[in-house]
């Protein structure tokens, strides 16, 4: 990662700290083996200790240079807004195809980006998302249309699917 991308990063996420007392960590690994992502993930939240006086309020966002392979974890505070649907579409729909696009700064960036909008709204307060989240920005924001385009399609095929049905129900 970059030296201006992580000084963009570390900014939101002392920000997000300051102003929620959740913690976001993020961590770069060679490789999680003998372990699985998901397992490394988890000793690694007990090992740093996250839980910030008891109230378990932490994401950790870890990657691999292997793929990369992408885990987000987050405590027991923080998992009705860090859920398995939010951070599925931030993984596979936004990191991903940002890694694809320009490297371990951009998935990063977009990455934590959402996963500080994800607090930010969990605790109702505001944070500044300048810097890293421009880049991080602009692709959500193609993420989001691409999202909303597949639900659109999805839309007009059960529409299209309502007519035919009921199309043959009055033949019959």
């Amino acid at each position: 990662m970059s030296a201006k991308t992580k000084a963009e990063i570390t900014g939101l996420l002392r920000q997000v700290e300051e102003k929620t007392a959740a913690r976001i960590a993020v961590v770069t690994v060679k490789t999680t083996s003998p372990e699985t992502i998901e397992q490394y993930a988890s000793g690694l939240a007990r090992a740093w200790g996250l839980e910030k006086e008891g109230k378990d309020n932490f994401v950790l966002l870890l990657l691999t240079a292997e793929g990369p392979d992408i885990r987000i974890e987050a405590g027991g505070g923080l998992r009705g807004a860090v859920n398995e649907i939010n951070t599925g579409i931030i993984t596979r729909d936004l990191m991903m195809p940002a890694f694809n696009k320009g490297g371990y700064d951009l998935c990063i960036a977009s990455g934590v980006v959402e996963l500080a909008k994800l607090v930010r709204d969990h605790y109702g307060v505001k944070i500044d998302l300048e810097g890293p989240a421009e880049r991080g920005r602009r692709l959500g924001t193609l993420a989001g249309s691409a999202l909303l385009i597949s639900l659109g399609v999805l839309l007009g095929i059960f529409q299209y699917v309502l007519y035919v049905t009921v199309l043959r129900a009055g033949k019959t």
